[in-house]
């Protein structure tokens, strides 16, 4: 379940902001290069509105989509340092992401308002899953928690 009390503190300053919400969170598994990944310094947690769902793939991977019903999903905000373009390149690869062709991607990068310990607000990029999780018959992860999901399955 999401706590507001787990927050650790809003994120300050001006710069590109990114939310993740499963593997490019801190300590997940992920081929990423670390050099890239230190050059995204941690925020803090926040929260995302959404549904989250679980890939079922080897390894498992967690699928964000918009809900009209509401949802909030747990994710880690990230400032992105000098570079930014070249650091979301990177990730756009990781995510299957192609800015030339959003129809034909697995995740479309969307800059989306998160919620910040506090209640204070924050827009970051996310990746939204770019099909329907349920035509596709993917599990719901109900609490929106990526890393307690996988905690109970490894």
């Amino acid at each position: 379940m999401i706590d507001k009390n787990d927050f650790e503190g809003p994120a300050g300053g001006a710069g590109e902001y990114l939310a993740a919400y499963g593997t490019l969170m801190s300590g997940q598994a992920n081929p990423v290069d670390p050099a890239v990944l230190a050059r995204m310094r941690r925020c803090g947690m926040c929260l995302i509105s959404g549904a989250l769902y679980v890939v079922d793939a080897v390894p498992p991977y967690p699928a964000l989509v918009m809900a009209p019903e509401g949802g909030m999903v747990r994710g880690e905000l990230f400032r992105l340092e000098e570079g930014a373009a070249d650091i979301l390149a990177v990730l756009d690869d990781y995510e299957a992401f192609d800015p030339a062709d959003p129809a034909g991607s697995d995740y479309v990068r969307q800059a989306i308002s998160v919620v910040q310990p506090g209640g204070e607000g924050a827009v970051a990029w996310v990746y939204v899953f770019n099909h329907d999780p349920v035509r596709l018959g993917l599990a719901r992860i109900v609490d929106g928690d990526w890393v307690a999901y996988r905690a109970g399955v490894d």
